[in-house]
């Protein structure tokens, strides 16, 4: 299996994000960090922000916003798919007992497994 170079997808959100004119600055700050592509955006009532993002970036978005917008935000999420995990968000760990690496994604900046996925292992 390792022979055939697998790769790591994660899943991706659609997000339409609604906020008012005197949040904005803050709000395309914070989905610029959580990689967050704006696929559109129009001003209504509300700033109405649409695009993708990778679902583990966007998990904590709603709470935020409210905590920015004293609640007047809201945003909705639907599935979108899966999209190759970037290589910036991977490393590769060497597993002594199965004498080969393994690349493994981070989550904040940590490996999400601290033992090889085939035998066991805790990784060198």
């Amino acid at each position: 299996m390792l022979a055939s170079h697998p790769m790591i997808f994660e899943p991706m959100v659609s997000c339409i994000v609604c906020v008012p004119e005197e949040c904005m600055s803050a709000v395309y700050g914070d989905l610029n960090q959580r990689r967050f592509r704006v696929t559109n955006a129009r001003k209504m009532n509300f700033h109405q922000i649409e695009g993708t993002a990778p679902l583990s970036e966007v998990l904590d978005l709603l709470p935020n916003l409210a905590l920015w917008t004293g609640g007047t935000a809201y945003c909705s999420m639907h599935p979108e798919g899966y999209e190759k995990l970037p290589e910036s968000l991977t490393t590769v760990l060497y597993c002594a007992s199965c004498l080969r690496d393994m690349r493994i994604p981070l989550l904040s900046n940590m490996p999400i497994r601290e033992k090889c996925l085939i035998c066991g292992t805790p990784f060198d």
